[in-house]
């Protein structure tokens, strides 16, 4: 996250055998092959210099207030590690642990987020994307808007588009059935869970017809409108 009313998120926070990150909206968990000897908390400028070298690190020297990545060549990248306190993530996760399927995956998962791209182009300011029985949507039902058939659709829910998008390639499975509460998946090595969005109340329905006139009330109308007795 870049986000810095939440600077506890603008960065990745390693515990034990597991890396966090999240965007403020997702939640990832990647379990690593080693444990970290302390809690620490690397800023996202620090990552990401690690990932625009594309040198991986050969050995990391871990202090109470400072890691230091050593690469090939005697070269070596240190980074003091951020104080933000994270919110109780293991509370997120465990109430996601709930969830006991359907599952979407393989291509079920695919099809579903084929369609999010199709109409990804015709959303709103806040690029939300529907999820109605039988179709994807950019628009509550019986709203203007771009909608695609979609079989798979689970049949409610509302996320903004860029981050259904961003499970792929990351996501091998996906609980869209949790909705409203947030959504698990799970990845290679990972878990996450991302949390949609509230949906829109229905659209109010128009009004009622105006009652006809009976002949009587018409006759009326016209004397006032003659007489000059139209109360207004």
């Amino acid at each position: 996250s870049t986000d810095e009313l939440r600077p506890w998120a603008c960065g990745v926070l390693f515990v034990n055998n597991s890396a966090f990150a999240t965007n403020n909206i997702s939640i990832i968990e990647h379990w690593l092959p080693v444990a970290f000897p302390v809690i620490a908390h690397l800023p996202t400028d620090a990552i990401k210099e690690l990932i625009r070298l594309k040198i991986e690190p050969h050995s990391v020297q871990v202090e109470p207030h400072q890691v230091t990545f050593h690469l090939p060549g005697g070269a070596w990248i240190s980074c003091l590690v951020t104080t933000h306190r994270w919110p109780d993530v293991g509370a997120i996760f465990q109430r996601a642990e709930g969830f006991r399927g359907p599952w979407y995956e393989g291509q079920a998962l695919e099809s579903l987020l084929d369609a999010v791209a199709k109409v990804e182009p015709f959303t709103d300011e806040m690029n939300r994307v529907r999820f109605l029985p039988g179709e994807v949507s950019t628009s509550p039902p019986n709203a203007p808007g771009t909608s695609l058939a979609c079989e798979v659709s689970p049949g409610a829910g509302v996320f903004r588009s860029g981050q259904l998008l961003g499970l792929r390639g990351v996501a091998d499975k996906v609980g869209f059935g949790a909705y409203p509460e947030p959504v698990p998946f799970f990845g290679d090595k990972l878990r996450g869970v991302i949390a949609g969005m509230m949906p829109e109340p229905d659209p109010a329905p128009p009004p009622p017809p105006p009652v006809p006139r009976t002949p009587e009330q018409q006759a009326e109308w016209e004397r006032m409108l003659q007489e000059d007795e139209i109360p207004f």
